[in-house]
């Protein structure tokens, strides 16, 4: 139905360019007859000018008409050129090109009579002249009379007849046209608008199903029956219900998801009424997830809290916005659950959308944690302290001299003591570093001073046959010194550690940009394997398992530096090759 406008709208197209092209062709013809009458006009005027111009000059018998000669022979070899392009347009009707031919033939006659005149003058013979100008003129009356020029009128005749016949073809065709056009249009909307009336009576109703469809599809509804396969609307109404499967399989994995997280989803209205929750909400109320429909969510936080809460839903609320807080709740067996909301308000819902995670675990480990750090702190370092202290005035003999076996066991025991106080030094440093309360004293340093107190401080170093040496600058850094210095000390007595007899660390600095120095410790040790580098700053992370037993460390040395390093901005890292050495380095802020 929808192609029989086209078919005639087609049709009277292609009728109309019929039309144009004839309109065309008779405009062409005409054209075409009006060079030819204007090319015989032109060819007749100007022997006809001619022929007076040598008239009114032949008549004279002053010698001086000699001199109009040059310019009688410029227009008599015009006339010519015009005679040959007359004959050029004439190319298609060969009797009529066959009369211009006989016409210049017959003019060329002229020449003999022109240089004629000519040689008379130049003779100066009276007599010649007059022979010459009767002679002249003679045949000029010849050429106006001769068969062939009169012919030559009736070409011009013939030609303006046609020019005018095929005008009058052209603007009837164009008139034509105008009138198929006007009736193509006519019939097209006439046509159009019956489909059209067609149109709306058939598909009205297969509209109405699909209209009926979306609304169906937005208020999650079951969707009509689908159309006939052949309908032109059967692959939009498959579409929707398309779409409703995948919206219904995407709301089912939704549900399936909100129903199935560890943490309470809920929705609430601006009296923190309940409209939506998951059964996450049983471990943190206690309460049945449908018993809690409809009702207020402040009867679920601890009493202290529940003008705080208040306080804090009302302020999302207020400036459409986002927030986190913590609340505490009593379950249904009356045990406090601490949990951390997520809150934020849907001016287009009017509604508050919240997750609330249980934090009551994480927060009994984090008090544990704090108990464990504090009971480190005092009750495990404190009498650790007392018994180094004490060991060392053994060792040094204050209550009597120490002989052989005694003297080994007592530096044993100072060791020992030493490593677990070190061991409880690190632990409470990275302890601080985790929560922030490592505190800093910047200021600006000499790095050769930096180096001075490291190397004093692994003066061990000498025992084991290795040399510690630095190389001297003039740099410095902002920095905390002491902290710093405890960087590269580890550092050190790790290379120390790692590194063979009779082999040498070097400690050394070199800028880096124009605001960093970087710092570092290079040994002549085994290296480090590449896929370790990586890991080499986490704690407790060795290189080797046999490490932890032959040099008695923790594997915390590394995780300080870094943390310490990071604390003041700066970068950690280290580059080796196995069995050449490894270079451990810092980046600090230049002074």
């Amino acid at each position: 139905m929808v192609l029989v406008p086209a078919l005639i709208s087609l049709c009277a197209i292609l009728v109309m360019f019929d039309l144009l092209n004839q309109a065309e062709a008779a405009y062409q013809k005409a054209a075409h007859s009006r060079m030819i009458y204007q090319g015989v006009n032109n060819v007749i005027s100007h022997v006809y000018a001619l022929a007076v111009e040598i008239k009114q000059t032949g008549d004279s018998k002053n010698p001086q008409w000699e001199r109009y000669m040059p310019q009688l022979v410029d227009k008599y070899d015009k006339v010519v050129s015009e005679i040959d392009d007359l004959a050029e347009l004439l190319h298609e009707d060969q009797e009529q090109r066959h009369w211009v031919k006989q016409v210049k033939k017959r003019f060329k006659s002229l020449q003999a009579g022109i240089f004629e005149v000519k040689s008379s003058y130049g003779a100066q013979a009276e007599g010649g002249v007059s022979r010459g100008n009767q002679q002249f003129k003679v045949s000029m009356q010849t050429i106006f009379f001769d068969p062939t020029f009169v012919h030559l009128l009736r070409i011009g005749e013939l030609e303006r007849k046609r020019f005018e016949d095929n005008s009058q073809q052209e603007v009837k065709l164009r008139k034509t046209i105008e009138l198929v056009l006007g009736a193509m249009l006519t019939m097209t909307v006439v046509v159009s608008i019956a489909f059209v009336s067609i149109f709306v009576r058939t598909i009205g109703r297969r509209l109405d199903i699909l209209k009926d469809n979306a609304t169906r599809l937005a208020s999650d509804v079951e969707l009509n029956p689908q159309l006939s396969p052949g309908d032109e609307l059967a692959p939009l109404d498959e579409v929707f219900h398309v779409m409703a499967a995948a919206l219904k399989e995407s709301a089912k994995k939704e549900q399936a998801l909100i129903e199935n997280a560890a943490d309470t989803i809920c929705s609430l209205t601006p009296q923190l009424k309940v409209i939506k929750i998951n059964s996450a909400a049983y471990s943190l109320f206690g309460v049945d997830p449908d018993e809690l429909l409809g009702g207020s969510l402040l009867m679920q936080v601890a009493p202290q809290k529940r003008e705080y809460a208040r306080e804090q839903f009302e302020k999302v609320i207020k400036n459409s916005g986002t927030a986190k807080f913590d609340l505490s709740h009593i379950n249904g067996e009356n045990k406090v659950r601490e949990a951390t909301w997520s809150v934020r308000w849907s001016d287009e819902e009017e509604s508050l959308f919240c997750i609330a995670r249980d934090m009551t675990e994480q927060r009994q480990a984090e008090r544990m944690k704090a108990d464990l750090v504090q009971m480190i702190s005092h009750d495990i370092r404190s009498p650790l302290t007392a018994v180094s202290a004490f060991i060392d005035m053994i060792e040094g003999g204050t209550f009597g001299a120490l002989e052989g076996t005694a003297q080994k066991m007592a530096t044993k025991a100072q060791s020992s003591t030493n490593q677990v106080l070190d061991l409880v030094n690190d632990f409470l440093d990275l302890e601080k570093m985790s929560s922030g309360k490592l505190s800093l004293n910047i200021e600006a340093i000499d790095v050769n001073t930096l180096f001075e107190e490291a190397l004093s401080s692994v003066s061990w170093a000498s025992s084991r046959g290795v040399s510690v040496v630095s190389e001297p600058c003039k740099l410095s850094i902002k920095a905390d010194k002491r902290r710093i210095v405890q960087v590269i000390v580890n550092l050190t007595s790790n290379a120390v550690k790692f590194s063979a007899k009779g082999t040498t660390v070097k400690l050394s600095a070199v800028p880096v940009g124009p605001t960093e120095i970087e710092l570092r410790v290079s040994d002549q040790g085994r290296g480090i394997p590449e896929d370790k580098i990586d890991r080499l700053f986490e704690k407790f992370e060795q290189v080797y398992a046999s490490d932890s037993e032959n040099n008695k460390g923790a594997g915390l040395g590394l995780s300080i530096c870094k943390g310490i390093v990071s604390q003041h901005g700066g970068t950690i890292g280290a580059t080796s090759i196995v069995g050449e050495g490894s270079t451990f380095w810092f980046r600090l802020e230049k002074a």
